[in-house]
């Protein structure tokens, strides 16, 4: 289980144990709308996609399928511009169930780690009981700005439940 192993720009392998990559050039990438390339260079895999805000009916929607049934930390970045918005929000979806929502700031620069030279932001941790998560972002934000969408990035979490196989049982 490598989840979606042919999209991954980095492939943590069966165990998730390093990060899962979807960039917007990938297949496991999907929109609704009309995006169009970012103006300014830069971006996850040297591009990213945007679009003027509106009411929430355009998406770009990142999905990571063939997941081991426990808790992946979801993280995005963007490039950072004046003209993009303060509120772009993602959502994160357990398959089709909506785990919970998270707004950003595209107008800043993403605040966390560096991973392939660039900055990724957490939007929390979350469950994938039925294997697939999907992180989609829509064009609903402050009116006359941008929302750019351009990588999510997923990692096993280090609390994740585990079997426990008695093999052998003595007594005294």
């Amino acid at each position: 289980a490598g989840g979606n192993d042919d999209a991954d720009i980095l492939d943590g392998g069966g165990n998730y144990d390093a990060p899962e990559i979807v960039d917007n050039s990938h297949a496991a990438y999907a929109e609704q709308g009309t995006w169009e390339d970012g103006p300014i260079s830069g971006g996850f895999n040297g591009s990213y996609r945007r679009i003027a805000s509106g009411s929430g009916t355009n998406t770009a929607t990142w999905t990571f399928d063939n997941l081991e049934a426990l808790e992946y930390e979801v993280y995005v970045t963007w490039v950072a511009d004046a003209a993009h918005a303060g509120d772009a929000t993602y959502a994160v979806y357990d398959d089709q169930t909506l785990l919970g929502t998270v707004a950003v700031d595209q107008s800043a620069a993403a605040v966390g780690q560096l991973v392939e030279d660039r900055p990724w932001q957490s939007l929390g941790i979350f469950s994938a009981p039925s294997d697939t998560l999907r992180v989609e972002l829509t064009d609903a934000a402050q009116p006359g700005k941008h929302v750019a969408a351009d990588a999510v990035m997923i990692r096993q979490t280090e609390n994740q439940p585990f079997d426990v196989q008695i093999t052998n049982f003595y007594t005294d």
